[in-house]
């Protein structure tokens, strides 16, 4: 594993556990913000200093154009959803955009059954896909990056996992929307929200839910981690909410930053800037953005298709 991924989990201090109902989320926290200064997504939206759209008049599915006319660089998460243009996307992985540049992104449609221009720009849709389905979303994309095909998500299985959670909360879309199951179930996540407040120098998440250590959410500064607080307790609360199983026993996760730290590892280009690092190991799945030797932000999964092999090999 790189050094700087290493660097970044040894640094993190694991705050008192937050319950409800069947989540526990761990706060995690560092003492210094770790490397170049940059904005989330909301802030630089906020600011009006980017700018997404489709790629052409006519779009192009798995593909957006982003230009950043700010000062600073501009981290979009794995799985952030973008809304507007001629249908919702999220992203297939974490992209830096650079100050004064202009670049294609890999994503994937969230909204299977709209194809229409709503507007020229995409708008923040505050939200992150759930849990089980970025995790099962990375473990395509690194499969297809292990097989020299780009950052493929595979669109006919990203329908399949929101579709997925819809059917199993009730909702109904005109479109197949990944927005309105959250919309819909709104006032049950806000219960979540309010029961996982920041605490001081917070840069990430692990949670916990029924017990078993789900997945690990990170950034490598305080400021952006603000914005995307919200999102990333939605998507794991999604996911906690859908099971319904209402076990408040958590475990402590060491066992699943073991296997993390234990993860083999490839390395790949960014669509933005740096290096895009895919984590590999026992019921695990990971990637991070490497920006100037410093891990800008670090994701993981405990793999939902436990019987899968590993797409590389891993140390035991």
């Amino acid at each position: 594993m790189h050094e700087s991924i290493k660097a970044i989990i040894a640094g993190l201090k694991q705050q008192a556990a937050q319950t409800h109902n069947n989540i526990t989320i761990y706060p995690l926290t560092s003492n210094e913000n770790e490397g170049i200064e940059y904005l989330s997504l909301r802030s630089a939206l906020n600011a009006g200093t980017i700018e997404i759209t489709e790629v052409s008049e006519s779009g192009s599915v798995p593909n957006l154009s982003v230009k950043n006319s700010g000062e600073l660089p501009v981290l979009i998460l794995d799985g952030e959803e973008v809304k507007g243009a001629k249908q919702n996307r999220v992203l297939n992985s974490t992209i830096m955009v650079a100050p004064g540049v202009t670049t294609t992104i890999p994503v994937s449609c969230v909204e299977r059954g709209r194809w229409d221009r709503k507007s020229r720009t995409f708008t923040d849709s505050e939200q992150v896909m759930t849990s089980s389905s970025r995790s099962s979303k990375m473990s395509r994309v690194t499969e297809s990056l292990y097989k020299c095909k780009g950052f493929d998500a595979n669109q006919g299985k990203v329908w399949e996992d929101i579709a997925e959670v819809s059917s199993s909360i009730g909702v109904k879309s005109e479109t197949d929307a990944m927005s309105d199951a959250y919309k819909e179930k709104r006032d049950s996540l806000n219960k979540y929200k309010n029961a996982f407040s920041l605490v001081p120098n917070q840069c990430g998440m692990i949670a916990v839910i029924d017990g078993n250590a789900i997945g690990i959410d990170m950034v490598s500064r305080h400021a952006p981690y603000i914005d995307m607080h919200t999102k990333l307790v939605n998507s794991y609360a999604m996911d906690a909410y859908r099971s319904q199983k209402q076990d408040t026993n958590s475990t402590n996760p060491s066992d699943f930053l073991d296997r993390l730290n234990r993860s083999a590892e490839s390395v790949h280009a960014s669509a933005g800037m740096g290096n895009d690092h895919r984590l590999t190991g026992k019921d695990i799945v990971g990637s991070a953005l490497v920006v100037d030797d410093t891990a800008v932000h670090l994701t993981a999964f405990h793999k939902s298709e436990a019987k899968d092999e590993p797409i590389f090999k891993y140390s035991s």
